[in-house]
């Protein structure tokens, strides 16, 4: 089986208080799934990847968030995805 990775998503919203991370998380990828199968987008069928990260912003750090966020396109031409993995996964390490 070859994997792939095709798409990092990066969402950036205000969770109410009565919405837990992990049902938003399901029913976005629930339903972003759905949609790309039933379009006919990829070649393949398609299927998330097992699991998510999560991380909450104090509003200090809202105006920096978001120009991260925009900044992940041209980062991306740039730096591979799979290097983008290993220095995430150097990082969380660090975190843990």
């Amino acid at each position: 089986m070859d994997i792939k990775i095709i798409f990092i998503v990066y969402c950036y919203f205000l969770l109410p208080t009565s919405k837990s991370i992990s049902s938003i998380v399901q029913k976005l990828k629930g339903k972003s799934a759905f949609i790309i199968n039933k379009e006919d987008i990829l070649e393949q069928e398609f299927h998330w990847g097992i699991g998510y990260f999560a991380v909450s912003v104090s509003p200090r750090f809202i105006k920096s968030t978001r120009a991260y966020i925009n900044n992940q396109w041209s980062k991306h031409e740039k730096v591979s995805y799979e290097k983008e993995i290993k220095q995430f996964d150097h990082l969380t390490k660090r975190l843990y």
